[in-house]
């Protein structure tokens, strides 16, 4: 079971600037993380959802590809009890679902979500605050909820077998502000302060966690390549002690950099969603070992969007395979990384020694 720490410290005896020692704790985990899950929605004023019939959208071979110590994606969708007969602001396109469609997350091995992104007020601050009751009582541990508070870009803490997990969520875009006095997401512009705000998250967390990772919904929709402001940024967060940065947002998969200690994921793309063209039905499950203080594997599976007899994610066949692994392979030379192919998976180096 994972244990949320939001805004405080475990109380661990002595202040040592470190992690107190556990004897019981296991000197490696692993981590998968998979891209943009969205379970329903208003399209162009009809209302959509990810039908649970003849099976839920994570019932076609995924689970495996996610099975670890830690699952996290990134939900695009405010769960809530009872859906609006339309959307608020009347908008045509946005997103919501009903917990009995999302549980299929932690069905099949995924309880950690972040919520913070473009479409966190889609059902307006009412619905994102119950969105993460929802999400609670599902059995799901949420990041990067509305923050009633300062500072918005701060660290979570997911206790997971021992380890301290130090999340920093947050987004470069925001389909709706909050109104005057409600709480207010994750959302920072320009990419400048995004960055300092994060970096100084960074540095306050790595000191008392075992592992910092930024989780991150950024980026151009449906472009191959990050900007400079993402590479400048990501390689920052590195430089500052995290481990690893997980972006989303583009909807396309996107390179994924081995930057020094670090790995930096511009873009998962999407995993549950409703689109197989290509490239877009292209994504994978990223899967991170971390061993005490370093990375001890880096592996990709490759996935792809099916329509029959759902909208859902399967693990890539044999003839999306090789195109998924090429898309990744050619992104990520030009961020200096190289992935093999090794069986039914992609792998680039770790940093153990």
């Amino acid at each position: 079971m994972l244990a949320l720490v939001l805004g405080v410290r475990a109380n661990a005896g002595p202040d040592t600037g470190k992690p107190p020692t556990d004897s019981t704790k296991p000197d490696e985990i692993e981590l998968t993380f998979a891209g943009d899950c969205m379970w329903g929605g208003w399209f162009w004023g009809v209302y959509a959802p990810k039908r649970p019939e003849p099976g839920d959208a994570l019932s076609f071979g995924v689970e495996p590809l996610l099975k670890s110590d830690l699952a996290m994606v990134n939900l695009e969708t405010p769960v809530l009890a009872k859906l609006p007969k339309k959307p608020p602001d009347n908008k045509k396109m946005r997103f919501a679902a009903t917990p009995d469609y999302v549980k299929a997350l932690v069905d099949h091995g995924v309880t950690a979500v972040s919520v913070g992104n473009n479409h966190q007020l889609d059902m307006r601050a009412a619905g994102a605050a119950e969105t993460m009751t929802n999400l609670a009582a599902l059995g799901i541990t949420a990041i990067g909820g509305l923050r009633a508070d300062e500072p918005l870009i701060r660290v979570e803490t997911i206790e997971v077998k021992g380890w301290k997990l130090g999340f920093i969520a947050a987004s470069t875009w925001a389909n709706n502000q909050p109104r005057k006095g409600e709480p207010k997401p994750v959302f920072v512009r320009p990419y400048s302060k995004m960055q300092d705000l994060v970096v100084a998250a960074i540095d306050g967390a790595k000191a008392d966690h075992d592992a910092v990772i930024v989780v991150l919904h950024w980026g151009v929709e449906y472009t191959d390549d990050p900007i400079e402001d993402e590479t400048e940024a990501a390689h920052a967060f590195i430089d500052h002690g995290a481990i690893a940065v997980i972006g989303t947002h583009p909807h396309v998969l996107q390179g994924i950099e081995r930057y020094k200690h670090g790995v930096i994921a511009y873009s998962l793309g999407n995993f549950v969603f409703r689109n197989i063209t290509d490239p877009v039905r292209q994504a994978g499950v990223l899967r991170l070992a971390l061993h005490k203080d370093c990375l001890a594997r880096v592996e990709f599976h490759p996935t792809m969007e099916v329509k029959k007899p759902l909208y859902h994610p399967e693990p890539a066949d044999a003839d999306m395979f090789p195109v998924v692994a090429k898309r990744l392979q050619t992104l990520s030379a030009k961020l200096d990384t190289t992935w093999t192919v090794d069986d039914d998976r992609l792998v680039t180096t770790g940093s153990c020694p």
